[in-house]
């Protein structure tokens, strides 16, 4: 959470500007509220860092992006390659991340923070950014990874992965809403009625290819076939 009152938490994420050559480029953000940076209240306080891309962002490309916060220092990776370490604090170790959380006491943080992957969700001012794009892969490890296990994350398959093509004709988004207003993909329904009931998934796809659909409740599991009907422009479809 950023904002008057609560600034705890972290957050990695992406916008654009202008790289040290001036021209429009991709940046990284990283965030991160350690706890010797908080006031005595107990607010918590980011610390920011952001790197811009030498080059733009190569649509249909892969890119694999790591950062790490090991309670004194701040990196973030890109394809391996360290591009920006940062002290944390002024005076590190640094301490813990403050999450908005009760343990955490201090400051006004709100109630309810989500876990999100793909958006960023600002309760404190009740903002939302979503990620247009494809997330192949996502972690969260307990200790900061060094630069050698980040290079062997990176080595593990990565490289085929890269010169792989992204599919973009596919992907299906929350039942409400339009692709682009969506904040993240959710296999989460409404109760339904295990007799007869329909499902609609949204999205774009191929109008030549079956779909099936898997339900799972504890550890059973039903398949159904899928069927496609489509409507609208531009080939999308809707799968139930």
């Amino acid at each position: 959470q950023d904002g008057l009152g609560c600034r705890k938490g972290w957050s990695l994420g992406y916008g654009v500007g202008e790289n040290l050559l001036g021209v429009e480029a991709p940046i990284i953000y990283w965030s991160v509220s350690a706890r010797s940076n908080s006031p005595a209240d107990g607010r918590g306080d980011l610390t920011d860092i952001s790197f811009a891309l030498p080059e733009v962002i190569q649509r249909g490309v892969w890119y694999h992006v790591v950062a790490t916060y090991d309670g004194s220092r701040m990196t973030v990776f890109v394809d391996a390659e360290k591009v920006i370490e940062v002290d944390a604090c002024p005076a590190p170790p640094c301490g813990n991340i403050l999450y908005p959380a009760a343990i955490n006491s201090g400051g006004s943080c709100a109630a309810g923070t989500p876990m999100t992957i793909g958006t960023f969700d600002n309760r404190m001012d009740l903002s939302q950014r979503s990620h247009t794009g494809n997330i192949h892969k996502m972690g969260i490890y307990r200790t900061a990874l060094t630069p050698g296990e980040v290079s062997s994350l990176f080595a593990q398959g990565f490289d085929a992965l890269k010169s792989s093509p992204i599919i973009q004709d596919e992907y299906w988004v929350k039942g409400s809403g339009q692709e682009g207003g969506v904040r993240s993909p959710s296999d989460d329904f409404t109760s339904i009625s295990a007799e007869s009931s329909t499902v609609d998934v949204r999205g774009r796809f191929w109008y030549l290819r079956s779909y099936s659909c898997v339900f799972k409740q504890g550890d059973s599991v039903a398949n159904s076939a899928g069927t496609i009907s489509c409507s609208g422009v531009n080939g999308e479809c809707s799968a139930a």
